[in-house]
């Protein structure tokens, strides 16, 4: 049958307007996210929109891979298993019955998750946060942070060892041929004809 898909930016921690004509009005019967618990920050906000989203009918599966991030497995019991009990029913799925075998691994775990009608209200205190952290990339690529910079910076083309290579001889060639600071003062000072400072009485 045909679909109709659409994209839309939703900022984590900020209210979602269930007004028409919002594309994000109505009700929800599935929510589905994968690598969303990797960040101890933006876990409360991940949880407000969730529980913004979701009606206690709501079927919120989530998807966390232990491998993805230095110390997965501790984020992953972090928000399962100690955050997110407050506010949803939290039950591990059996990912060898649910995924297809290409895509099981024992580091990779699914989640349900269903509001709580009890679930007491999610107040954040700080602005929303960003939707990804700050990270470091391989050698070659610089810092980014937030989603857009990371979309933009690996929608350019990964340099390869020996292009690397070139750009760090330029810029080691830049640091060697760049005159310091007090050199560039006392340039200023002879073209002008004033005395250096050791030489004032």
């Amino acid at each position: 049958p045909h679909v109709s898909v659409r994209a839309e930016v939703l900022q984590w921690g900020q209210e979602v307007p269930h007004q028409a004509p919002s594309p994000l009005s109505g009700e929800w019967d599935v929510i589905l996210g994968s690598d969303l618990t990797f960040h101890k920050a933006s876990f409360l906000p991940l949880l407000h929109t969730l529980s913004s989203l979701a009606s206690p009918s709501t079927h919120v599966i989530l998807m966390h891979d232990d491998d993805s991030v230095p110390g997965g497995h501790r984020l992953r019991k972090s928000f399962f298993h100690d955050v997110a009990p407050t506010y949803f029913s939290v039950e591990e799925l059996s990912a060898a019955s649910t995924l297809d075998a290409s895509f099981s691994d024992p580091t990779i775990h699914i989640y349900s998750l269903r509001l709580l009608q009890s679930a007491p209200s999610i107040i954040l205190a700080s602005p929303p946060t960003v939707l990804a952290p700050s990270v470091k990339l391989s050698p070659g690529r610089e810092e980014v942070g937030t989603l857009a910079d990371m979309l933009a910076h690996f929608s350019q083309p990964a340099s390869s060892p020996a292009q690397q290579e070139v750009q760090q001889r330029k810029a080691e060639g830049r640091q060697k041929t760049a005159p310091s600071a007090s050199q560039g003062r006392q340039k200023t000072v002879a073209e002008h004809g004033v005395p250096g400072g050791d030489e004032v009485s």
